[in-house]
């Protein structure tokens, strides 16, 4: 992690590779180490950024699903969460949602115009049905997105009621 800072490095997290790689260090190296991959709360205790890649739909994953790995440090199978997990390395929510928005943004030297929602920056967001910052990580698996705004405009509305309830 010093060496990190010192080279003002930012790390660049694919979570979906870290939880594939930790059977294979578990299996083909040493348990313990296996503790210590997925180090992405070690970053943010050093104060550093980082940026989260996804490759979705490439991937298996999508944001909300990498967001869920690195609140809970579980995998979504419940029956591989018992073997294969990295609650030793989790983050909060707001952390990993940092991760996909502020943080991501500083790491493109696009800070002025991303991450954050504020004037004069470009304002793309997504509304959810859920308040994913104060309810249980599982939220993030269960709410639905109600508009997409690109460039302050709304490019998507959910008009079904059904998404409106919980």
């Amino acid at each position: 992690m010093q060496r990190i800072k010192q080279l003002e490095i930012i790390p660049s997290v694919r979570p979906e590779v870290t939880l594939v790689n930790k059977v294979f260090i578990a299996d083909l190296i040493n348990p313990e180490n296996g503790k210590k991959s997925g180090f992405v709360e070690r970053i943010v205790e050093a104060k550093r950024h980082y940026n989260i890649r996804n490759r979705f739909p490439i991937s298996f994953n999508k944001s909300s699903h990498s967001m869920y790995f690195l609140s809970t440090g579980l995998p979504l199978d419940t029956a591989a969460s018992k073997t294969i997990n990295n609650t030793a390395q989790k983050l909060t929510v707001l952390d990993a949602l940092k991760s996909f928005t502020v943080w991501s943004a500083y790491a493109c030297f696009d800070e002025e115009n991303k991450g954050t929602i504020e004037p004069g920056k470009l304002a793309d967001m997504v509304v959810l049905s859920e308040d994913i910052i104060t309810a249980d990580p599982k939220a993030l698996l269960t709410a639905r997105i109600l508009k997409t705004i690109v460039r302050g405009e709304i490019v998507f509305e959910n008009k079904s009621p059904a998404a409106y309830i919980r």
